[in-house]
């Protein structure tokens, strides 16, 4: 049978590691055969606050975020016009993959 860990911890979440908690059910009867995670883990990506949103100069259906991810310089990045404003809590991808940096 297939448990997901995360259904196991809303049971109880003992302050184990995923690796210490499979040894913890195997000594009380409850074989672990092996772990596997659900999806890879996540890369290339950081979260950041929209402080502003401009108009894109070249495309009327985008808009330029400005975008503070906690680095010295903010980021700009190219959104499509469902961009909610000012303020939002965002996660997109790093600079360094497949988001497009139109400025610095």
């Amino acid at each position: 049978m297939k448990v997901s860990e995360q259904w196991l911890r809303e049971w109880g979440d003992p302050d184990l590691s995923s690796i210490e908690l499979a040894a913890q059910l195997t000594m009380a009867g409850l074989e672990v055969d092996h772990l596997e995670p659900a999806a890879p883990a996540f890369a290339q990506v950081v979260a950041g606050r929209v402080v502003d949103v401009v108009p894109h100069p070249d495309a009327d259906r985008l808009r330029v975020a400005t975008v503070d991810v906690g680095q010295a310089t903010p980021l700009h990045i190219v959104w499509r016009t469902e961009c909610r404003g000012r303020d939002v809590r965002a996660d997109r991808p790093d600079r360094r993959s497949v988001a497009r940096r139109i400025s610095d």
